[in-house]
């Protein structure tokens, strides 16, 4: 690794162990590893190879994740299972808790239940909409600790990742709070809750942009 670098952020774990683990440089001091990254660090071991070692981000923190002691110089093969393992499962979890935010900002208020239904939800006067809080991360996730990529945006919009891909090579789509990823910006909740998406009245025959394909709204 070069002098001033912390450790290496992976960006991209392919499925073929013929293919390099693509990274870029953490520098020193390297900031807090964001929800679901990933960084590597490998150091000459005793006598022959090399000392790996990998930590995980979580909401408040990171964690050591695993070490492999003298491994070969082909460790890439060696560590890319679980590599993969890990990001593919962060990966479904962060959409899943994108479409559980949306389930939950689309529950019914008081408003639509009859005053003895109201009553029973334990709603202080009939007509005030129940408070829902949005669930958070097992660590009480913030904005400042969580970011959004094109997976959890098209979760939160409904519709699917070709056509936010479409959007945000069109500038359709909010400015990213992240660009430190090449060509994968992510986004603060807050940012995408406080932006009103193209296509809720809105006339693109006006404006003469194409349709999104395969779009939902």
């Amino acid at each position: 690794m070069p002098p001033l670098a912390h450790g290496a952020l992976v960006h991209n774990v392919p499925a073929s162990p013929d293919e390099p683990i693509k990274v870029f440089w953490a520098p020193h001091p390297a900031p807090p590893l964001p929800l679901g990254r990933i960084r590597l660090r490998w150091e000459p071991a005793t006598g022959s190879g090399w000392d790996v070692t990998a930590h995980l981000g979580l909401a408040t923190t990171e964690v050591h994740l695993a070490t492999w002691l003298a491994a070969a110089d082909d460790w890439p093969r060696l560590v890319r299972p679980t590599l993969r393992e890990v990001t593919e499962l962060c990966s479904a979890l962060a959409v899943a808790t994108a479409a559980l935010r949306v389930a939950v900002s689309q529950l019914p208020t008081t408003d639509n239940l009859p005053c003895s239904k109201a009553a029973e939800a334990g709603s202080p006067e009939v007509g005030t909409p129940r408070s829902f809080p949005l669930p958070t991360d097992e660590d009480g996730a913030t904005d400042n600790q969580e970011f959004w990529g094109y997976r959890e945006m098209a979760a939160y919009l409904g519709i699917n990742l070709h056509a936010v891909h479409a959007r945000g090579s069109r500038g359709s789509l909010p400015a990213p709070d992240d660009t430190s990823v090449p060509d994968r910006p992510r986004w603060k909740p807050s940012t995408v809750r406080a932006w009103k998406p193209l296509g809720q009245g809105y006339r693109r025959d006006l404006h003469g942009n194409p349709p999104d394909d395969n779009t939902t709204g």
